[in-house]
């Protein structure tokens, strides 16, 4: 397991962690040790599209958004730092591109600052819920490390929401693993509530759906 956490975000989770208290660190831990060795637990979230695309978040100065079809609509310098170790494995992956799922972009100075992939009910047969004809799932939020700080994150899908909703797009889901608390509150942060959560069995790969009522509390 510690293997695994050095090449992963889990190990700045913790760092995250200890450095809010003892007790968070336990907590956050907890979750992680219960993640690698029990249950994956996805925690599924649904927002409107209209209240989404409603807040109030905006781009800090000298960022574009803008959707691409393809790694080669982006700079030289922008493709040379998605090969580099600490993002690579992380942004996602150009067969996604192939799966029909979507990308949007933010930059500055034509440098590629973070991503946000989105899929279409059509393409998420997959998803632990079934989506309605006009719901999307913003599946992956990814920000560069040297471009956090600035609550990219929530922008990001503010932006795509409105880009969305002219489409005539109803609604948003997404997920985020329980260990992954930041993720959580920025999920909680940009309006989602909480609509279920699936049980993924590390041994035997079985998946078991709670609706929200019948959570327990992590």
């Amino acid at each position: 397991m510690l293997s695994r956490l050095k090449h992963s975000d889990k190990l700045a989770l913790l760092h995250g962690a200890w450095r809010r208290g003892a007790r968070q660190a336990a907590r956050q831990f907890w979750l992680i040790a219960t993640d690698a060795l029990w249950h994956r637990r996805h925690l599924v979230f649904r927002q409107d599209a209209d209240a989404l695309a409603g807040l109030t978040f905006s781009a800090p100065e000298g960022f574009m958004m803008r959707e691409i079809r393809s790694l080669d609509e982006l700079s030289t310098a922008s493709r040379a730092r998605l090969a580099q170790p600490d993002v690579a494995p992380k942004w996602g992956a150009q067969s996604w591109f192939d799966l029909g799922w979507r990308l949007w972009v933010a930059e500055r100075n034509n440098r590629i600052a973070a991503f946000a992939w989105w899929r279409g009910a059509a393409e998420s047969t997959d998803f632990f819920v079934q989506l309605k004809p006009h719901e999307e799932i913003l599946w992956h939020v990814f920000v560069l490390p040297e471009c956090r700080g600035r609550d990219l994150h929530r922008i990001m899908w503010v932006a795509l929401a409105r880009h969305r909703v002219a489409d005539g797009i109803t609604g948003f889901l997404t997920n985020c693993r329980d260990f992954n608390i930041p993720s959580h509150r920025n999920i909680d942060i940009s309006g989602f509530v909480r609509i279920g959560q699936c049980n993924e069995s590390r041994i035997t790969g079985r998946r078991v759906w709670h609706p929200a009522e019948c959570e327990e509390t992590p």
